[in-house]
């Protein structure tokens, strides 16, 4: 174990790289240099500070490095990458592009490696939660102020990096969508921690409000929202199956349950006339539909699936504007990096899945966070969007298994 020094000191850096994540709550003036590199795709600043806290905690990193479970997939995802922007660097002749993107790539492996490291070296997850939720709490009510300010007065307090090129407005409110991935997985953990642990059940409780007020009326992300539906619906299912394992009654009223919530949502849509399409963002009648559609058309009939065309596409060529891997998935995914790197992503996650079922202490809260994974996998990029959540999910899975077996002395 380190010593308290080195402890407090590696937290420290764990919680400015959180802050960063979180765009320092977006605080940060648009003129420093710190926000420059913190902003948008970049993730300079982050890898920085990732590279420092490995290099602080060297030592200790190397006493459990080989029981580390998803450095495989890591690796292999990290080979695909630099082959793919090594190949398109060649072909294209964008080199700077391809470094550029490449740096960011690295980010997810360094973060993952930085999130077990702070797991491991407490020998709890207590202070990695407890510093991502209260940073969430914090980021979620300075945006939702903000929405609010905006809505009602037209004024802005905190740096958006986008805003330069006019606010995003939906259904005449103010949308900023910074960080609702990770707003999104803090609410998971949150809420599924609420049945599954008494620690800081008031805590636990305001970020699970804060944040779900916060995607339906800041982010109005609507497939983010209905992952939080599903999630909320699954963990009260899991309980209500092991209370009907009990006793009778306890069956009688899962069953009622059951009936109740399929009854709703049939009646909530059948009265509403609702395009159940929408409820995911992909009604036919929308932009957001055609613009996927056009972009699965585009991908699938015009990349080279080997390596991938995304410098071709930073260079200027192709997209008009309109299509964007980051918005189909996987598929765009594959379609920046060639066909592995989804393959892998795909394989590293049902691996997640099924490692998190067997873990029984701690299932209903893994399993509910590879579920996010798995129902994002269709709209939202695995990299531009999940850099850090995707290091937090399997490095939470890495740690139980790890404490399942007793391996951290």
């Amino acid at each position: 174990m380190p010593v308290k020094r080195e402890l407090h000191v590696l937290n420290l850096l764990f919680i400015i790289l959180v802050m960063a994540e979180y765009k320092f709550f977006m605080l940060i003036p648009s003129t420093s240099v710190i926000y420059k590199y913190n902003v948008g795709e970049t993730q300079l600043l982050k890898d920085i500070l990732c590279i420092l806290i490995l290099f602080v905690g060297l030592s200790y990193i190397r006493k459990f490095f080989n029981s580390l479970i998803y450095v495989k997939w890591l690796f292999c995802l990290g080979v695909v990458y630099a082959l793919s922007m090594t190949i398109q660097g060649l072909l294209y002749g964008n080199y700077m592009a391809a470094m550029r993107i490449l740096s960011n790539l690295l980010y997810m492996p360094l973060a993952y490696m930085v999130c077990i490291l702070i797991l491991k070296i407490n020998d709890s997850a207590s202070f990695f939660l407890k510093s991502l939720i209260f940073s969430n709490i914090i980021f979620s009510t300075l945006v939702l102020i903000q929405a609010i300010t905006y809505n009602k007065l037209g004024r802005l307090f905190l740096t958006i990096y986008w805003v330069d090129d006019g606010v995003y407005m939906r259904n005449g409110r103010i949308r900023i969508t910074e960080a609702a991935v990770l707003i999104l997985l803090m609410f998971i953990i949150s809420y599924s921690m609420l049945f599954t642990s008494r620690k800081l059940w008031y805590v636990n409780f305001v970020n699970c409000v804060i944040s779900l007020i916060t995607l339906l009326y800041v982010s109005q992300t609507r497939q983010l929202t209905l992952i939080a539906y599903v999630v909320m619906l699954l963990v009260i299912v899991y309980k209500l199956i092991r209370y009907s394992q009990k006793s009778i009654a306890g069956f009688i009223f899962f069953m009622i349950f059951i009936i109740i919530v399929v009854a709703y949502f049939s009646i909530f849509v059948l009265f509403n006339n609702i395009d159940i399409f929408s409820i995911i963002g992909i009604s036919k009648t929308e932009k957001s539909y055609v613009a996927r559609y056009g972009a699965v058309h585009f991908f699938v009939h015009q990349l080279h699936w080997l390596y991938g065309t995304i410098v071709e596409f930073h260079h200027g060529q192709g997209i008009a504007g309109l299509y964007y891997t980051a918005d189909i998935g996987v598929l765009g995914n594959m379609a920046d990096y060639g066909i592995l790197s989804g393959i892998i992503y795909v394989f590293m996650v049902v691996d997640g899945l099924i490692r998190s079922i067997f873990t029984k202490k701690n299932s209903i809260f893994l399993v509910s966070m590879v579920i996010m994974l798995m129902m994002q996998m269709g709209s939202l990029s695995v990299n531009n969007n999940t850099y850090m959540p995707v290091a937090i999910i399997f490095s939470l899975i890495d740690f139980y298994i790890y404490k399942k077996n007793h391996v951290i002395n």
